[in-house]
């Protein structure tokens, strides 16, 4: 296992040289409002593969310059969650990325296959997920451990190469470059600003002054929760929002009293919780364009989502494509809620290789 910054840097200039290198992390996330980098894997081959010890070198010292490097394709499985926590440790926005996962929705598979099933039906590789719920931050990692973490680069070069020659059958080549390329920017891998966080709940029953106090608390929370490094419903949860949000308590004492909500929130969190409360109700409305998630839509238009999807769906199977990796319902409701809006309603759908499936 890697643990100075001689053996990392070393590493790192050697897959900085190559074509490309398979990467994966190991965390821990339970407790903190960030997870806990356990173990970074490299791997150059079957055969070649490294253990990164992220306790012993929590900043990963020289790591971002090959996140950065443009000239080393990065390959990992199901890789938003690994390359986020890579590029917050690091500071550097990934590059180069073939997301394995996302690859399958290409190649006539389905797009949220998991590596084991995937290397099975592709490859017709077993390798055992007895430490999924490993705890990665224990020192030394056991004999399983290292083979766990191993194998989860290991067979991921010659799984890029068995993937790309299923799209090129299918003619695909050009939508997954485009895809890959999605990858590359920075707002994949930035954290949600508060008003992202409050713009993908569901608010229930909430309106008018109601959702201008839901954001308040929100943004409360999500403060709070970074301060304390701690997960956001271990300050509250999301429906413990709403429920303040709708019953607005005017003091420690009626917030106490509110029988929904967990036991120690006035004694933790009273005082803030109130000073919210007082600057939602205050607040003159949501910022501009800034509605809460809907799923609904007008009876005239529930028709349309559904033939809409129906002609996507037919559409992309036909091309091999995975269709839940052209658009979700929900992102599809929206579509038809921005085109019913204005005649040139704008949406993330029509642009890039989706809009050739939605349209």
């Amino acid at each position: 296992m890697i643990q100075t910054e001689a053996a990392l840097k070393d590493v790192v200039q050697r897959a900085i040289a190559a074509p490309r290198v398979a990467l994966d992390t190991e965390f821990f996330w339970e407790r903190t409002f960030y997870p806990i980098l356990g173990v970074v894997q490299i791997g150059f081959s079957e055969r070649e593969c490294y253990l990164i010890d992220a306790i012993a070198l929590p900043e990963l010292p020289h790591f971002g310059e090959l996140l950065a490097h443009a000239g080393t394709e990065k390959l990992l499985h199901d890789a938003q969650q690994d390359l986020a926590i890579l590029s917050r440790i690091t500071g550097k926005t990934p590059c180069s990325v073939f997301d394995s996962r996302r690859a399958a929705g290409f190649a006539g598979l389905p797009s949220t296959t998991s590596l084991a099933a995937l290397l099975r039906d592709v490859m017709t590789v077993e390798i055992p997920k007895t430490e999924t719920r490993s705890n990665w931050l224990r020192r030394p990692l056991t004999k399983n451990q290292i083979a766990y973490a191993l194998n989860d680069v290991r067979f991921l070069p010659g799984l890029h190469d068995a993937l790309l020659s299923r799209v090129d059958e299918l003619g695909n080549r050009g939508y997954l470059r485009q895809e890959m390329r999605q990858l590359n920017s920075p707002d994949f891998y930035r954290e949600f600003t508060p008003v992202e966080v409050f713009g993908r709940m569901k608010t229930g029953r909430l309106r008018g002054q109601h959702l201008v106090v839901l954001l308040e608390l929100v943004r409360w929370r999500e403060a709070t929760a970074r301060t304390r490094d701690i997960p956001r419903a271990h300050v509250l949860r999301d429906t413990d929002l709403q429920r303040l949000a709708s019953h607005a308590p005017r003091s420690i004492g009626e917030l106490s009293q509110m029988q929904d909500i967990p036991r120690g929130t006035a004694r933790r969190y009273g005082t803030e919780i109130l000073a919210a409360l007082e600057a939602g109700q205050e607040a003159a409305a949501l910022p501009k364009g800034l509605k809460p998630r809907s799923r609904r839509l007008p009876p005239s238009l529930q028709n349309k989502v559904d033939e809409r999807i129906r002609d996507m769906k037919k559409a992309a199977t036909e091309a091999g494509i995975d269709p839940a990796l052209v658009a979700s319902k929900a992102a599809m409701i929206e579509l038809i809620a921005a085109e019913h809006a204005t005649p040139k309603g704008d949406h993330a759908l029509m642009h890039g290789w989706r809009k050739h499936f939605v349209t």
